[in-house]
Order: structure tokens, then sequence, then C-alpha cells
């Protein structure tokens, strides 16, 4: 009676990753405020087709494609989210809070927390390029 070795290897499957979270204007990082246009960034963080959100009464859906952002426990508004790239409206926070905490759960996975600051304002300009450089995206009316 011989015996034989082998390895098994699990592979848990992996939920969705925030990379990066921005002003959804300028694409400015390092803070968030209250109301603001998020963009994010990351892998499978929506489905592989853009999903457009409809508004339902006057409101935005807060959940898109099967996904859900969080943001400090609430959930967002959701503009549009695609595999690697969505937009939020960040929720209107207590006062008191100082630090945004966003989330993305799809397929019942929630992704690591990504932690920024969380300011009074975060103004941004919708630029004619589309990438938040050069001159703003403007009408004069």
């Amino acid at each position: 009676g011989g015996q034989a070795a082998f390895s098994l290897a699990v592979l848990a499957a992996e939920g969705p990753r925030v990379t990066a979270v921005t002003n959804g204007a300028s694409y400015g990082r390092g803070a968030a405020a209250r109301g603001e246009l998020l963009a994010i960034f990351g892998e499978g963080i929506g489905p592989a087709a853009l999903r457009v959100a409809e508004l339902s009464g006057g409101a935005l859906p807060r959940e898109l494609g099967g996904v859900r952002f969080w943001v400090n426990g609430a959930p967002a508004p959701l503009l549009f989210t695609a595999s690697g790239q969505a937009s939020i409206v960040t929720p209107w926070l207590g006062e008191g809070e100082r630090v945004l905490r966003l989330e993305v759960e799809r397929g019942g996975r929630r992704s690591v927390p990504w932690v920024t600051p969380l300011f009074p304002a975060d103004p941004g300009l919708f630029t004619a390029g589309g990438n938040g450089q050069g001159g703003a995206a403007a009408l004069n009316a």
C-alpha cells in the first residue's frame, strides 16, 4: 500500500475592489463632501455592461445592476455603474461625521472600505474635455 501525496487549493471568489474615489466633476482626489458627486474606480464594482440610473418618483435608485454603494452605513444614490467605474451622490451625513467610509456590495460580497476625509465642501468643475482638465464645461444663458 503506497501513499499518494496531493495538495488542494481553495480559491475564494474575490469581491469588488475600490482603487480610487474622486470628485465626479474634476477628478480631484483627497476628500469628499456631503451631497458631492463621486467617481469611483475599481475592479468588479459593477456589471460588465454599463447600467444607467432612471429616476423613480424623482429619486435616484440605491441599487443598480445588482450593486449597492454604502457610505458610512447608508445606501448611496447611484447615477451609473459598470465593471470598472461608477458614480454616486454622497448621502447627506450627520454634521459630526469627519470621515467618509465607502463600501461596494455586489453579489452578496462587500469591498474593503475606502476611507477618506469628509469636508464641508469639495467643489469641482466639469470640463469641456471630460477629464477634469482645461476649460470649464459651462453655459452662459
